[in-house]
């Protein structure tokens, strides 16, 4: 360092006091302006980049030189932030200090003098120093031309330092900037709340103006926008095919290599949107890609302006921050995917009851708040536990896993199929009327329906029970119950319908699918006693023709049905040698026999959907008037009249008749007319005359006892 510089105020003062470029800037301005006094107006100092030889650090923007170059797209940014500039003129940092004579930039260009000063390190121009001052006299600018030289060689020795010094700060300002950036993505568990707090910090952190982040749809394969500020308008534009876009996005996807466009204005490569902007220069596009090296996508950040800024220095930065933003989209979806399956349940693929509670606890004060209708369908697959004991668990799994995926099929997309346990699912039908919900319902219906006939394999036939209930917001709090108890009563009748198509076949195994302690006693009770499905069949279809005279519905054409075929299931407690028998009963063995009744309505106890049938069966052998004595005397409880119940005075009658019409052990079989003659007498008395005159009038239209079915 030569010494008579050394020694000059300024270089000491540069080197003890300054540390970065705009220390000694301000020193340099101070010690400019003191010189000139008033006569001083503006100063300008731009730094050649290490990184690039086409960019300059520029400090001050006061000098007119500077109105010059920003017309050219050059920088209007001080450096504090790394802010760059490009002098397209550099033959004219080559001249010698003083007023600048070169053809490009003619004096008339600035509206006061200016002074340029080259900033040369062993020959090398590294920079430039430019002051503007009020005019004077020719011979007045020696002494300052002297001073700008002196600011330029004492630049020119510590211009080193000050670099690495802004170098060395600048990247503690980056790092602490990225790690803050790390702290918030890396903290955000919402994939989009992670995509959000990216593109904001690029903006805000990084000075860029406009980012757009793409991301790999996993099915298509397809590169979608995502997220932008910016392009908000257009963002849906972005859909390209990896496999056969140009597109300069889905290069970088493909190649996970980044790009750099210095002035992407008609740019092909770039979607219409951004190439056919006046305001988009800059820009580069970054590849997001995970630890283990997968692409998840795209960040494309731009700037509306041409400023030099994207020096290698920034663009390091920015993919380091990308390479961040990667990480943190991997969480996120790591994050994502975790709580994605901790609300599905494993084997069905459906939501799991937990996600179902924490919907109908959104869903429930929505519907109080609004009054808008809420629809909840619960279904069950019918005797499913048999299902399991007969096939197995694996056969029952995959009933369980069609069932879902008969569901999904056939549900809207706003509506919420989860697994409610067991064998047990729900839909949520948000903002739904119950005529909306039933058409929900009836498709589901048709599609299990479908499903039962055309599947072959009978291990893997089901039917299902639906309990579908709507509400608003006076019993929306009662939904779940009500819509369990339909369900309920749905399960209740499918079964009844199953076991009852089972019990007319006289098909012990299919009876035991639906109930298999019934099948087990039919089995025993056949063995005793051969005509005992004969018999309980004619009895059902006399009973279920007097209820089709009488003008009683299908639900109870059911019930009366099971009750007729399964009425004498007690006498399995009876000895064959006792129902066998060709004697008259001693009062003993009447005693013995009327326990039937009782037992017949405990061996069905544990069938809770048999309740009306052990009813009937309980009390089919009651009196009109309630006697318990003499000729066909009742019992068990005594009941006379409207007491007993309709169906089992409709069963006694049908009873009574088939028993004197058939032959028994004991008895020959009377003809049709000595039976009505005993029924008509008997009226009144051991039966209901209202059920008598429909019935024997019946009786009379026939020759035969019946042995058909009759259409239920």
């Amino acid at each position: 360092m030569p010494s008579e510089i050394l020694h000059t105020p300024i270089c000491r003062k540069i080197l003890m006091e300054c540390m970065g470029y705009e220390d000694t800037f301000h020193a340099i301005e101070e010690y400019i302006q003191e010189f000139l006094g008033e006569d001083f107006r503006s100063l300008a100092l731009a730094i050649r980049d290490p990184d690039s030889d086409n960019f300059y650090f520029l400090l001050k923007t006061g000098n007119p030189a500077f109105h010059y170059f920003r017309d050219k797209h050059i920088l209007s940014d001080d450096l504090t932030s790394y802010a760059l500039i490009h002098f397209s003129d550099q033959e004219a940092l080559s001249d010698p200090e003083g007023f600048c004579r070169e053809k490009k930039l003619q004096p008339s260009s600035f509206s006061t003098p200016v002074a340029f000063a080259p900033l040369s390190v062993e020959g090398r121009i590294q920079g430039i120093v430019i002051c503007s001052f009020h005019p004077c006299g020719e011979g007045e600018m020696n002494p300052f031309q002297r001073t700008l030289r002196l600011v330029a060689e004492t630049l020119s020795l510590v211009l080193e330092k000050i670099h690495q010094f802004e170098i060395i700060s600048q990247s503690l300002v980056e790092m602490q900037a990225i790690s803050e950036t790390g702290v918030r993505i890396y903290g955000a568990k919402k994939f989009d709340e992670v995509l959000k707090e990216i593109i904001d910090n690029i903006i805000e952190k990084l000075g860029f103006d406009r980012v757009l982040i793409a991301l790999i749809d996993n099915k298509t394969y397809n590169l979608m926008g995502r997220i932008t500020r910016g392009y908000e308008e257009s963002l849906g534009q972005v859909n390209l095919s990896l496999t056969t876009s140009s597109d300069i996005f889905a290069e970088v996807a493909r190649s996970g290599k980044t790009q750099i466009v210095q002035d992407l204005r008609g740019d092909q490569r770039f979607p219409a949107f951004m190439h056919t902007r006046s305001d988009v220069w800059q820009c580069a596009v970054v590849p997001l890609i995970s630890t283990e090296g997968r692409i998840w996508g795209i960040l494309s950040a731009d700037h509306k302006e041409n400023r030099g800024q994207m020096t290698v220095h920034r663009l390091q930065v920015l993919e380091e921050f990308a390479r961040h933003a990667g990480i943190a989209i991997e969480n996120a979806r790591l994050y994502e995917h975790i709580e994605f399956m901790s609300q599905i349940d494993g084997l069905t693929q459906v939501f799991n009851r937990q996600y179902f509670d924490q919907a109908m606890k959104r869903e429930i004060p929505r519907v109080k708040r609004y009054n808008q209708p809420l629809s909840l369908l619960m279904l069950d697959v019918c005797d499913f536990k048999n299902f399991n004991d007969r096939y197995g668990h694996v056969v029952g799994d995959e009933i369980l896993k069609t069932v879902a995926r008969l569901l999904q099929e056939n549900v809207r997309e706003t509506d919420i199929v989860a697994r409610y346990g067991g064998d047990e699912f729900v839909i949520l039908m948000p903002n739904t009327s119950e005529d909306q919900a039933k058409l929900v319902r009836e498709r589901i219906e048709r599609a299990a329906l479908q499903h039962h006939n055309n599947e072959q394999d009978q291990k893997k036939q089901f039917r299902i029970s639906l309990g579908l209930r709507s509400a608003t917001a006076l019993n929306v709090d009662n939904i779940l119950i009500e819509a369990d108890r339909a369900m309920y009563k749905g399960r209740e009748l499918h079964v009844k319908q199953s076991l009852l198509h089972a019990l007319i076949a006289n098909d012990v195994s299919e009876v035991e699918r639906w109930d298999r302690f019934i099948a087990n006693i039919l089995k025993i009770l056949t063995e005793k006693e051969p005509h005992f499905h004969n018999h309980s069949r004619r009895v059902m279809n006399y009973a279920v023709r007097m209820c089709q005279i009488l003008g009683l519905d299908s639900y109870f054409l059911e019930v009366i049905s099971i009750a007729s075929l399964l009425h004498d299931i007690g006498k399995i407690s009876i000895s064959s040698e006792l129902l066998r028998s060709t004697s008259p009963l001693t009062p003993e063995e009447y005693e013995i026999v009327k326990t039937h009744t009782v037992l017949g309505v405990d061996l069905l106890k544990a069938a809770d959907y048999l309740k009306e049938v052990r009813e009937i069966i309980s009390n089919h052998h009651e009196r009109w008037d309630g006697k318990t004595d003499g000729s066909f005397p009742g019992y068990l409880e005594g009941r006379s009249a409207d007491a007993i119940p309709l169906g089992a005075r409709i069963l006694k009658l049908a009873d009574s008749y088939d028993a004197m019409t058939s032959l028994r052990p004991y008895a020959q079989p009377l003809n049709q007319d000595e039976a009505i003659r005993i029924i008509l007498n008997e009226q009144g008395r051991s039966f209901d005359p209202q059920i008598v005159k429909v019935f024997v009038p019946y009786l009379r239209t026939i020759t035969t006892s019946l042995s058909g079915s009759l259409p239920l």
